[in-house]
């Protein structure tokens, strides 16, 4: 082997180990183990420290840490997308008049969903896209309290004293009532529920602390959408009837939120304005209801 060879394998190792250090994580350091000196030498000596090996540079996780973007400063051009899930439930105050409205009691409310948040880059405030289910459940007054309500429907005959004669399979027709009419009392109702579906979007703000951070914070909150849905009515008198509802709400809410590892659980108050379109009870009766909600809101943020 002659010298201009071996120079070229020296020139070959030295640009291998350039780009090896080149390579490390900014900051950390290449571990070194420690090795006895040879006998009769003075001690290793490591950042100035004799006989000590150099500490590693470890980092945990922002997740674990609570470090993430929104915290202490913007992080771009656009802010971070969180998701959020919620569960309320609370009275269902019925606002308003009408036929239905005036004979129903104070309901329950009860409701889950989940909605995206989108963050400016401070993470201070965030339109928000929400989907969710509810239900709300309503009991009557006691029949003596009001009116009956008129309804024209059919109904089964009574098969010991029929009104019209079977027809030509033997069966009895339905029979054609007007309830409220020609002496016939009015029907009375027993209890209203109604089921949704609900689609909207809103406005967050964060009055105090920002969302990326691992510490308390609390924030306030609107947002409206519509909702589509079915409705059932129970009577004293007849059978339930049935119809398929609409409706919209506006709401505002204000909530706590408590840092539990890389979550954030929230708990709050909401109020809820809600107007509901329905049918049920015929066109000659308003089957229109208005509810105010006072509901309490458990959620998680992520």
């Amino acid at each position: 082997m002659n010298a201009k060879t071996i120079l070229s394998a020296a020139l070959v190792l030295t640009a291998l180990s350039m780009r090896a250090a080149q390579g490390q994580t900014p900051g950390a350091k290449i571990p070194v183990e420690m090795v006895p000196p040879p006998s009769g030498a003075g001690p290793v000596v490591f950042d100035g420290v004799p006989g000590q090996a150099p500490a590693q540079n470890m980092q945990l996780s922002s997740w674990i840490t609570g470090d993430r973007c929104g915290c202490g400063g913007p992080c771009g051009c656009s802010g971070p997308i969180q998701t959020e899930l919620f569960f309320r439930i609370g009275p269902s105050l019925v606002a308003g008049h009408g036929t239905i409205a005036d004979v129903l009691q104070t309901g329950l409310y009860m409701g889950a969903g989940g909605k995206s948040l989108f963050f400016d880059p401070s993470a201070t405030s965030a339109w928000t896209v929400e989907l969710s289910i509810a239900n709300i459940n309503n009991h009557a007054h006691a029949p003596t309290t009001y009116t009956g309500i008129p309804l024209n429907i059919f109904v089964p005959q009574n098969p010991a004293s029929p009104v019209t004669p079977p027809d030509s399979t033997g069966a009895l027709p339905p029979q054609r009532v007007f309830f409220g009419k020609n002496g016939v009392p009015g029907v009375t109702v027993r209890d209203y529920n109604r089921t949704f579906f609900d689609v909207g979007g809103g406005r967050e703000y964060y009055l105090c602390g920002s969302a990326g951070c691992g510490a308390p914070t609390w924030r306030v909150g609107c947002d409206t959408g519509g909702r589509w849905g079915s409705a059932n009515i129970d009577f004293n008198e007849i059978r339930h009837r049935s119809d398929v509802i609409g409706g919209v709400w506006l709401a505002a809410h204000s909530d706590i939120e408590i840092p539990c590892g890389c979550c954030m659980i929230q708990g709050g108050l909401r109020v809820e304005y809600a107007y509901t379109w329905s049918d049920i009870l015929q066109i000659q009766n308003k089957s229109d209801v208005q509810d105010v909600n006072i509901l309490f809101n458990l959620g998680i943020r992520f």
